[in-house]
C-alpha cells in the first residue's frame, strides 16, 4: 500500500479531511480560534500539562577558605559603599536639614565619609556571609525536608547575630 493510501489511524467515521482539523492545533496562536478544549471545557487541550515536581532548591555549596571568605567580604562591601552610600548621605542630610530627600544639596560631595562606609560594609558582610556559611550546616540537620524554611532560618539567625555583633548596647545596664 502507498503511503497515500493508507487508511488514517484516528478516523472512526470520519472522512481524511475531517479528522485533520479535529487533530490539536499546532501552536497557540492556533487554538486560539480553535475549538478543541480539555474535558472539563476550561483550557485548551494543548495546555494541560502533567505535574512535575520543582527543581531542588537547596544546592550544596563547597566551603570557602579564610582568604576566599576575606576577599568576598572585601568585594561585596566595596561594591555595597559604593552603590549605596550617596543614598545613604542624602537620606541622613534630608533627615538633618529637614528637606526633600532628592534636593540637590543632598547630593553634593557623596562620597564624603566613603571610607568609613566601606569599613563598616566590610565587617557587616564579611561577618553576615561567615556565619551563613557556619549556620547552614546546622540548620540543615534541624530542617532536613524543608530546605526553603531551613534557609529562612539560616538567614534570620546570621542576621541577627550580625545586627548584635555590630551593635552593641551603649551605657549602663541599669536603664540607660
Amino acid at each position: 500500500m502507498a503511503a497515500a493510501e493508507q487508511p488514517p489511524t484516528s478516523t472512526v467515521g470520519l472522512s481524511a479531511t475531517a479528522s485533520a482539523h479535529a487533530q490539536a492545533p499546532a501552536s497557540p496562536c492556533e487554538a486560539s480560534s480553535s475549538s478543541s478544549t480539555s474535558a472539563m471545557g476550561l483550557f485548551p487541550a494543548w495546555a494541560i500539562r502533567p505535574l512535575q515536581a520543582p527543581p531542588p532548591l537547596h544546592v550544596p555549596h563547597r566551603q570557602l577558605s579564610a582568604g576566599q571568605a576575606l576577599l568576598c567580604a572585601l568585594l561585596s562591601g566595596t561594591l555595597q559603599a559604593v552603590v549605596f552610600n550617596p543614598y545613604d548621605k542624602a537620606l541622613y542630610l534630608s533627615v538633618l536639614h529637614c528637606r526633600p530627600f532628592l534636593a540637590a544639596e543632598n547630593f553634593r560631595r557623596p562620597f564624603q565619609g566613603f571610607s568609613q562606609a566601606v569599613l563598616h560594609r566590610i565587617f557587616s558582610g564579611g561577618i553576615f556571609f561567615a556565619l551563613e556559611d557556619m549556620l547552614a550546616r546546622p540548620w540543615n540537620r534541624v530542617l532536613p525536608h524543608n530546605p526553603s524554611l531551613a534557609a529562612c532560618a539560616v538567614g534570620l539567625t546570621a542576621g541577627a547575630a550580625n545586627g548584635a555583633l555590630l551593635n552593641p548596647p551603649y551605657g549602663r545596664a541599669s536603664g540607660r
